[in-house]
């Protein structure tokens, strides 16, 4: 692990997890407390030939050095002081010792020094995120990408495999950073549905979900002008938590998750659903898995333009063709129904109002089959 090349390392790594845990645990352990180890010595090596410090062949010497001290470490088990309470930084820490590291651990782990090393990335690499978003920052140059995408994986791995308590406090933490990283907040939001579709945790992937959804729904960027700063990471965050840019299967129309908490969405359709964001993100989930909830659902959107206070909830990018998708489904399918209720049918021809104030012919069309007569049996 210590003295391969990064890309045989990472097979390393794969290895470690899949294997080495069952046959030594404490071995395993070791290898991560020593990729730890050896982020930190590497990064200082680094840093070093940055500032050039030593010639070529004194860096070479120096890194053959620290890595067979680890190395040595690693084999007398005296690497567990690293994950004792662990302090990583990306200035002090290079990012992919640490994703080898990271990748070594199963996911299910209960160790609470390997959960407490993991939790530790998290708030560097979010911490980071918040140093490269800042207003005018000058540090996006400095930003570990690399880490930052390929931690995002592994997060989502390992956050639907904690236990419940424990989740909470990662969509607590989550929380804490809706303001100040949103960017890359999305970024690993956005991985967790389609792992909890591998692994369907239940009220482990609801406890971070629902925990980090009440300041982005309330945010008070959303109901303002698009123009400002940080709006667009506001309203991408809201369609990353109501499943709107998720890649679904063809064809799919429900999700088991959402299906059992509909709670969930009537609420985010209750708080959010009258900005242009909320009601865009919600027109795209019923386009979806969401359809298991219509016709009834309608009423959803429709609530949302009734509590619009003048806001134009089409203006959110893609809005308008979303709900015309929608409606158009609505109508031909179910349009006996919702002529046959009068509450479904108010809300429908509510909607196609808003659309044909913008133009739109298939609205236009489907407003005069929707308020035809229906058809008498003799």
């Amino acid at each position: 692990m210590t003295h391969t090349s990064e890309e045989v390392r990472d097979y390393a790594a794969e290895g470690i997890r899949s294997w080495l845990w069952t046959i030594d645990a404490a071995l395993a352990k070791l290898c991560v407390g020593g990729l730890c180890e050896l982020a930190n010595a590497e990064n200082q090596l680094r840093q070093a030939e940055r500032r050039k410090r030593f010639h070529a062949k004194g860096l070479e010497d120096e890194v053959w050095t620290s890595t067979t001290k680890i190395r040595a470490r690693i084999v007398k088990r005296k690497t567990f002081t690293a994950l004792n309470t662990p302090a990583v930084d990306l200035e002090t820490h290079d990012w992919p010792e640490l994703l080898d590291a990271l990748s070594m651990i199963e996911s299910g782990t209960r160790d609470s020094d390997l959960s407490a090393f993991v939790m530790a990335c998290l708030t560097a690499v979010l911490r980071e995120a918040e140093a490269a978003e800042a207003w005018k920052s000058g540090h996006r140059g400095q930003v570990s990408y690399e880490f930052q995408y390929a931690f995002a994986r592994l997060f989502a791995r390992f956050a639907v495999a904690r236990p419940v308590a424990e989740a909470a406090q990662i969509g607590q933490l989550l929380r804490d950073f809706v303001d100040r990283c949103p960017e890359y907040l999305e970024k690993l939001l956005e991985k967790l549905p389609y792992e909890e579709d591998r692994v369907q945790s239940g009220e482990v992937f609801w406890s971070i979900w629902k925990g980090v959804s009440a300041p982005i729904f309330g945010h008070k960027l959303l109901r303002g002008s698009s123009r400002i700063w940080r709006y667009d990471e506001m309203r991408k965050l809201v369609r990353v938590l109501l499943f709107a840019d998720v890649e679904w299967r063809d064809g799919v129309k429900e999700w088991a998750p959402v299906t059992a908490n509909k709670d969930f969405i009537e609420l985010a359709a209750s708080v959010v659903g009258n900005t242009p964001a909320g009601f865009g993100a919600l027109a795209s989930l019923l386009s979806s898995v969401g359809q298991v909830f219509l016709p009834d659902a309608i009423r959803l959107l429709a609530d949302g333009v009734k509590r619009a206070n003048g806001m134009a909830l089409l203006e959110d990018r893609n809005g308008e063709f979303q709900l015309e998708v929608l409606l158009r489904k609505v109508c031909y399918r179910v349009g006996t129904v919702i002529r046959q209720r009068p509450d479904l049918h108010r809300a429908v021809i509510l909607l196609l109002d808003k659309l044909v104030e913008r133009g739109s012919h298939t609205a236009f069309r489907l407003r005069d089959y929707m308020i035809a007569p229906l058809p008498t049996v003799n």
